[in-house]
């Protein structure tokens, strides 16, 4: 997908937003936070990001020099508490430009447990408030402590020491590969009853232990669920795009591209 124009003022969206935050949430806690839309979802205290379905610590795996988290994010939280917005309604996901998470199709009994939540890029970048998007020193972390959303370069630092590992030591590519993206995904078809992807989930092997299943994305509408796996980068391609990778059922490959900041994408944290 090439980037186009479109979005090219937040200053002029923004009047619009902060107009329509202050209809739809106005349970603020305090005047500079946002809270969550969800009245379900209590935010854990200090964003205790655990296995939410057993209240494990974080699970995670090495690969090469790297450690990154065993499952996608499904914190409802930044780190220092602050809620992050549920936002469900089409429109006014697409006209964000301050963080927001929601569950593929909106559907957490369906969804959460596997796939973890997905997140505007202005969570990543932890932009809560209309101060904060324009002062990088007042954004907060959406990562738990000791964790972080990877750079595009810790990204392609882990993508060619597996192109590497499974070329004989070859030198690294780029970020983009033709081995490492099987590598990454988890394996098993949903139609042969054995794991989640849609056939025929192209060259999976798992071999590096990342664990990675197709949760989707979101514009204003979903898609992708069994045959789109993508994760956000924090490091921005444009005034309105930033970094992320995907993998998808047809092909080993794994993709670098440029992706609107108000699209919805799931997040690996990589250790500090």
């Amino acid at each position: 997908m090439k980037l186009s124009t479109r979005l090219n003022s937040a200053r002029f969206l923004f009047p619009i937003v902060l107009m329509i935050f202050s209809l739809g949430f106005e349970a603020c806690k305090k005047d500079d936070e946002l809270p969550n839309q969800s009245n379900n979802n209590t935010p854990a205290p200090n964003n205790v990001c655990q296995n939410d379905q057993e209240g494990d610590m974080i699970e995670s795996v090495a690969i090469g020099t790297q450690e990154w988290m065993l499952m996608n994010l499904n914190a409802t939280c930044y780190q220092d508490g602050t809620p992050i917005p549920n936002v469900t309604e089409p429109a006014l996901w697409s006209s964000m430009v301050v963080g927001a998470w929601c569950w593929y199709n909106n559907d957490s009994a369906t969804y959460a447990a596997t796939y973890g939540k997905l997140y505007n890029w202005y969570a990543i970048a932890g932009i809560h408030n209309a101060a904060s998007l324009n002062n990088p020193s007042l954004r907060k972390k959406l990562a738990p402590a000791g964790w972080h959303v990877p750079t595009d370069s810790e990204w392609t630092l882990l993508i060619d020491f597996l192109d590497s590992d499974a070329n004989g030591g070859s030198s690294p590519v780029g970020g983009e590969s033709n081995e490492a993206g099987g590598m990454l995904k988890s394996q098993g078809t949903i139609q042969e009853g054995n794991g989640l992807w849609l056939a025929p989930n192209e060259m999976a092997s798992n071999s590096s232990g990342f664990l990675g299943v197709p949760g989707g994305s979101r514009s204003g509408s979903f898609n992708g669920i069994g045959a789109l796996a993508g994760w956000w980068a924090s490091t921005e391609s444009g005034p309105d795009s930033a970094w992320h990778r995907w993998l998808t059922n047809d092909s080993g490959t794994i993709y670098k591209e440029g992706s609107w900041k108000y699209t919805g994408r799931s997040v690996r944290c990589v250790k500090d």
